[in-house]
């Protein structure tokens, strides 16, 4: 391999070392972000349906008791029937967010009265429709206010925990980052010892060669001939310097 290769390879290897090491801190830093800002909207997203979730138990209720107190009012059944289509939604929404064992259990605990509610809900209107108020009162003053309070009991366990974890993320961050940091310094120790590798690499098959043919041709010029044949170890520009040395002072001596 030539000299100017030789050169160009060391230079390239110390270029590819030197992107490598500040490649791998920008993506690890990337990386970081796109976790922090993954966690974070996850986060919101299930506080926001959790506070929905809360006022459509709220609503509920309240077209419930209007239903019962205006039975002739169309309105609040039809209000009552999409509310409790809407809880449905975002219970199902909810449920694809869940990653965690104690949401998955404050979710059951929500869910399993809504579809109490649901099974409820055909007969409260029914009774309402027949003129049965009293029975459908008490129907909402044990069955449905139950319910309602254990959705809300199990609503505000789960914004409980979000929250928690929500202030977890910043322990998570500062994880991620001492993660990051060792992983750059890792990938700066191997460039710092594959520069040093690079640098002997250079000193021997360059440097050394170099000082050698500088020492012969030094004592040449100075008209000694006495010095010893350079070794010649390759055959690059350095190597074939140091046969021409040879030669020509061989050829003088003689």
């Amino acid at each position: 391999m030539s000299v100017g290769k030789k050169l160009n390879l060391s230079f390239t290897v110390l270029i590819v070392l030197l992107a490598v090491s500040v490649g791998s801190s920008i993506m690890n830093l990337k990386n970081i972000e796109n976790d922090v800002g993954e966690a974070m909207d996850s986060r919101l997203e299930q506080l926001i349906l959790i506070e929905n979730i809360r006022y459509d138990v709220a609503m509920q209720a309240l077209h419930t008791r209007s239903m019962i107190l205006e039975p002739e009012e169309d309105i609040h059944r039809e209000n009552l029937i999409a509310v409790a289509a809407d809880l449905d939604g975002n219970l199902d929404e909810l449920q694809g967010y869940l990653a965690s064992e104690e949401m998955r259990s404050y979710w059951d605990q929500a869910n399993a009265p809504n579809n109490d509610f649901n099974e409820a809900m055909p007969d409260i209107i029914a009774d309402v429709e027949n003129g049965n108020i009293e029975e459908a009162t008490e129907i909402v003053n044990t069955t449905v206010q139950d319910i309602n309070t254990a959705m809300l009991d199990a609503a505000e366990e789960m914004e409980i925990y979000q929250t928690g974890q929500m202030d977890n993320i910043d322990s998570e961050i500062s994880s991620a980052i001492v993660t990051a940091q060792v992983i750059s310094f890792v990938v700066l120790g191997a460039s710092i010892l594959i520069g040093i590798g690079l640098m002997f690499y250079v000193r021997r098959s360059i440097t050394a060669p170099l000082v050698s043919v500088m020492d012969v041709a030094r004592k040449f010029g100075d008209g000694d001939l006495s010095a010893e044949d350079i070794a010649v170890k390759s055959k690059d520009e350095l190597g074939q310097l140091a046969a021409i040395f040879n030669a020509s002072k061989n050829n003088t001596r003689t």
